[in-house]
């Protein structure tokens, strides 16, 4: 979620000089769609050999591909390339500022920029890690993308709070935005204002990390803290598709969500995992005390420990897969009279394979039952 440049003279910052660290390879390109630029950050390892997997980046209202930059970094550093668009109408993508045209346009955008990527590399395996809005715009499209085996998802957004979706920026008018009367005024009002605020978004509920505040104020990239009227309507019915899309998504999932985030409430991802298809083995719950939306920007070492716990499920992921890719082709019993006994397996060594994955299994389950840091405790359902 993103603030942008006040009105008032700020010395503004380029985040791409965070981007830039001597481990790691950053460029920015140019993808075109239906003659339209959308603006794609990259992140590498310094020896492309390394690379074993790709992750595909969906960025949150107001925000771009850049902020993740910190994400990026723990992900090259373990092997994996990197990359995020900036969705239409934010960053440097084409588009008018914080307006999304439709809610077919940002999906199809997220689509066809995944599925160009895995062309790179298509023999890898690759996964999406998504926030806020981009959680929205992850699920709707996860079915068209082109063998994508598990999605992180930070902070979605199926349920608004106060702090993004109250009328004028009152409190108390909150909800009065939750009705459907309010549903069908952000319709009339997307015609004819377009640009035009429905809601601000209140700066202090998206992180308690002050210099990162800072910075989103600094940051020219960044749209202005508000919701469009445009944006609210094309959203409200991503949502309702993506409520239908649940059922049908049977990937590994990983949500991770602060308990005080009042932008995007914490309910939201308690659907999801109630709601998806995915096997209760494969989804995972983490709601964050303490915490508000954007987790991976509190302060640390909050913000790095929800860094590392959805990396980790990233490589637990990888793990399994390239596991399940290893293993042998069921053999074929032969007569009794053919079969050689120096080499009939005793069942030990199938014994202690099993016992193994079961372990890597549950690894991060045990890793993140309690997580405490000060005041922040996390816990896990699955």
């Amino acid at each position: 979620m993103g603030c942008g440049p006040s009105s008032d003279a700020v010395e503004l910052i380029d985040m791409a000089d965070k981007c830039r660290i001597p481990s790691v390879q950053f460029r920015e390109e140019s993808l075109m769609i239906n003659n339209s630029k959308r603006n794609i950050a990259v992140w590498l390892p310094l020896d492309e050999s390394r690379i074993k997997a790709v992750v595909l980046v969906s960025h949150g209202l107001g925000e771009h591909a850049l902020c993740y930059y910190h994400v990026a970094h723990e992900l090259v550093a373990r092997g994996y390339a990197v990359y995020a668009i900036d969705h239409v109408s934010h960053g440097r993508s084409d588009g008018q500022r914080g307006v999304i045209p439709s809610h077919e346009v940002i999906v199809n955008d997220f689509i066809y920029f995944v599925n160009t990527t895995r062309k790179r590399y298509d023999q890898l395996p690759a996964y999406v890690v998504a926030h806020s809005m981009g959680t929205l715009v992850a699920l709707k499209s996860l079915r068209s993308l082109h063998n994508v085996s598990a999605i992180a998802l930070s902070g979605p957004a199926i349920f608004a709070g106060h702090a993004s979706s109250s009328p004028f920026g009152i409190k108390s008018l909150y909800p009065l935005s939750q009705t459907s009367f309010a549903v069908g005024l952000t319709a009339v009002t997307s015609s004819l204002d377009p640009a035009g605020p429905c809601a601000p978004v209140v700066l202090e509920e998206i992180t308690a990390n002050n210099a990162v505040l800072a910075d989103m104020i600094r940051d020219p990239r960044r749209n202005e803290s508000i919701v469009t009227n445009k944006t609210a309507k094309e959203l409200i019915q991503l949502i309702g598709l993506v409520k239908e899309e649940l059922p049908n998504i049977s990937l590994p999932v990983y949500c991770i969500h602060g308990e005080l985030d009042m932008i995007a409430l914490k309910k939201s991802s308690e659907y999801i995992f109630e709601h998806i298809a995915t096997p209760a083995t494969d989804k995972h719950l983490m709601i964050i005390k303490n915490l508000k939306h954007e987790v991976f920007n509190e302060p640390n070492p909050h913000g790095q420990e929800s860094i590392k716990l959805v990396v980790d499920f990233v490589e637990k992921e990888f793990s399994k897969q390239i596991k399940d890719a290893k293993q042998p082709e069921p053999s074929v019993t032969l007569p009794e009279a053919a079969v050689d006994d120096s080499n009939v397996c005793d069942g030990t060594n199938i014994e202690n394979t099993q016992k193994e994955e079961e372990k890597e299994n549950i690894q991060l389950d045990e890793e993140a039952k309690v997580v405490e840091n000060n005041d922040i405790q996390v816990e896990l359902a699955n």
